[in-house]
């Protein structure tokens, strides 16, 4: 590796580090989609609609996971 690669190398790291842990977040979500709702087939054709339609499933079905724990547990409390 010659000295300009280095370079590059080290400019690319100091501009990832800020933002990498929110980028790990979001790529997460985002293989979720693909592996949950079969999006592993993406294209560019129609995708603003598509990502906003898997947003919309997956926001309810992680609503759905936290009310139901929170119901769960609020049964307990009662009991």
């Amino acid at each position: 590796m010659d000295g300009d690669e280095a370079e590059i190398l080290a400019r690319l790291e100091d501009c990832n580090q800020p933002i990498h842990r929110i980028r790990g977040r979001i790529e997460k979500i985002f293989g979720i989609w693909k592996r949950s709702y079969g999006l592993h087939r993406m294209r560019w054709r129609g995708l603003q609609r598509q990502a906003f339609i898997t947003a919309i499933a997956y926001n309810m079905e992680h609503s759905l996971k936290v009310m139901s724990s929170l119901w769960l547990d609020s049964g307990k409390k009662h009991h």
